[in-house]
C-alpha cells in the first residue's frame, strides 16, 4: 500500500494511511471503489495527500450532520467528474475545502 500511494504522488505517507483508514471505516463497503479514484486522480492533483486529508475532514463532517453519508458517498464515487471536481479542490484549496467541510450542502452549488 505504501509503495502504490508514494507512485502516485503522496509524499506524507503515514498520514494518508491513517486518513484513508478512517475513511475506510466511515464508508465500508464503498471504500475499493473511492480508494481506486483516489489513486487515478492522485497524479493530476494538486496535492494528494491534503485532498486525501481533506476528504477524511468532508466524511467526518457529513457523519456529524447527516443520517445518508452513504448515499452522498455513493453518489460520489459514482459521478466521476464530481468526484475529480472534489479532489482538486480539497488538493488545492485549504480556503474552499475548510468551507466544504463547514458547509458540506455547499457541494451542490460548486458543482
Amino acid at each position: 500500500m505504501e509503495e502504490t500511494l508514494r507512485v502516485n504522488g503522496f509524499k506524507n505517507i503515514p498520514t494518508s494511511l491513517k486518513n484513508l483508514q478512517i475513511i475506510e471505516e466511515i464508508i465500508g463497503e464503498l471504500y475499493p471503489r473511492f480508494f481506486e479514484l483516489i489513486l487515478l486522480y492522485s497524479k493530476h492533483s494538486f496535492d494528494p495527500d491534503e485532498g486525501v486529508n481533506n476528504f477524511e475532514r468532508y466524511i467526518s463532517s457529513l457523519t456529524e450532520i447527516e443520517s445518508s453519508t452513504i448515499s452522498i458517498i455513493s453518489r460520489i464515487t459514482q459521478e466521476k467528474i464530481y468526484f475529480y471536481n472534489l479532489f482538486l479542490t480539497f488538493s488545492g484549496s485549504r480556503y474552499l475545502s475548510d468551507l466544504v467541510v463547514k458547509q458540506p450542502d455547499i457541494v451542490e452549488w460548486l458543482f
